[in-house]
């Protein structure tokens, strides 16, 4: 098996398969911060969907920052969902 581009084994979700039943999968307790997945498979196993769910808190927004600058919009923007996507219960300067 290839060793998987992931930073470390807490990355890395592994699922085996004994027949060949048709079977959906979700890990539970797992949460990755990711911006590619890949899935490799051998024997006769075909893998025909692959989704990612999006997880994170419910906070209310409280406020608004417009700018007539493109940056600091993006920035802004980009901020807003660094947080979001890092907030999981306790706040944390990365996911899990």
């Amino acid at each position: 098996m290839r060793k998987p581009l992931a930073a470390g084994a807490a990355q890395v979700d592994r699922l085996v398969v004994g027949d060949d039943a048709a079977l959906t999968w979700e890990p539970k307790f797992s949460c990755k911060g990711f911006q590619f997945a890949g899935v490799s498979r051998s024997g006769p196993v075909s893998v025909t969907d692959v989704r990612a769910v999006r997880l994170q808190a419910a906070v209310d927004v409280v406020g608004e920052f417009e700018c007539g600058d493109e940056v600091l919009a993006w920035v802004d923007k980009a901020t807003a969902r660094t947080v979001l996507n890092n907030l999981h219960g306790i706040p944390t300067d990365t996911p899990v």
